[in-house]
């Protein structure tokens, strides 16, 4: 597994995902922002890349830098994600409204308020960044570390395959058809089998410690139950994947404030009530027991 990671090119990744769509922003401008507290983060517990950039936020104690906002679990057809009405900063109500025109809004954001915009949606980054920008403003020793200095070019190459193996690659099946989507699930379920087989004899996916590429196929795996049965890009349930399953349980217990972030009920909703998710995957009339769809719930 190691050898196949380390064959990941990252220049070629970067041509294919250049992610031009996004706001980008520069460690020195985040930093010196940080520092000023002028920035705004916002997020949707629904989603998964959310749950792990607020993952590394919460590691880091951001709270303590920046003013956290919880996205509504709740999408207007045509007009995207609203705030809660009882949200005293963003005002407007649609996250539309803080974006450039040309940009369509996506989460999670950071926005500066004395400049009156969002600095970044650069969701693919921005762990990384947060991360790194931690570690060198308080020293961070490399074992407390979620990106040590050491191992970030093989993490980096982690994550460019989680991203296009696992994280981009659920959507892109559920929104395929025929024998294209038939394809796609066997291709799927043949990833969860690799990743299932190589961590027979480990607890994390490297370095022996929690990194922030950890972090992006966790967020996923918890979410299985909903691929699996809202979906239907797996034929089985992740219990079935027996190491996949030891390892999420294993985070949860070795690292408890994991799960502070996981809003079970939440993504329960947004998932099976949300107007775009109906539309997309079809009107469910009873909803599975939480108990069903995160069997780790209960994992201390």
């Amino acid at each position: 597994m190691l050898e196949h990671i380390d064959k990941v090119n990252l220049e070629a990744f970067e041509k294919k995902y250049p992610f031009k769509d996004t706001i980008h922003i520069s460690k020195e401008s985040f930093q010196k922002m940080l520092q000023k507290k002028d920035l705004h983060y916002v997020w949707l517990p629904a989603c998964p890349r959310a749950n792990r950039i607020t993952s590394v936020f919460r590691k880091y104690h951001l709270e303590e830098w920046m003013t956290e906002h919880r996205l509504s679990p709740y999408y207007q057809l045509e007009k995207g994600w609203i705030f809660p009405k009882e949200d005293e900063f963003f005002t407007r109500g649609l996250i539309q409204a803080y974006f450039p025109a040309n940009i369509k809004a996506t989460q999670p954001f950071l926005y500066s308020e004395k400049e009156k915009r969002i600095v970044s949606n650069d969701t693919y980054h921005m762990s990384m960044m947060m991360a790194s920008v931690m570690d060198e403003m308080n020293k961070v020793a490399s074992k407390d570390s979620l990106f040590p200095k050491e191992y970030r070019d093989m993490l980096q190459k982690w994550n460019a395959w989680i991203y296009e193996a696992v994280n981009l690659k659920i959507y892109q099946v559920a929104a395929m058809k025929g024998n294209k989507r038939t394809t796609g699930c066997a291709q799927l379920e043949e990833i969860y089998q690799f990743l299932d087989t190589y961590l027979e004899k480990k607890d994390y996916l490297y370095a022996d410690q929690l990194t922030e590429a950890d972090l992006r196929l966790f967020h996923n795996l918890v979410r299985h139950e909903f691929y699996y049965r809202q979906f239907k890009v797996f034929q089985k349930p992740l219990s079935a994947f027996r190491f996949l399953t030891r390892y999420v349980e294993h985070l949860l217990e070795s690292h408890p404030d994991l799960k502070k972030d996981l809003y079970f009920d939440e993504i329960k909703i947004t998932h099976f009530r949300s107007p775009h998710n109906i539309k997309k995957y079809g009107y469910i009339e009873e909803i599975p027991s939480l108990r069903s769809l995160f069997p780790f719930e209960n994992t201390q």
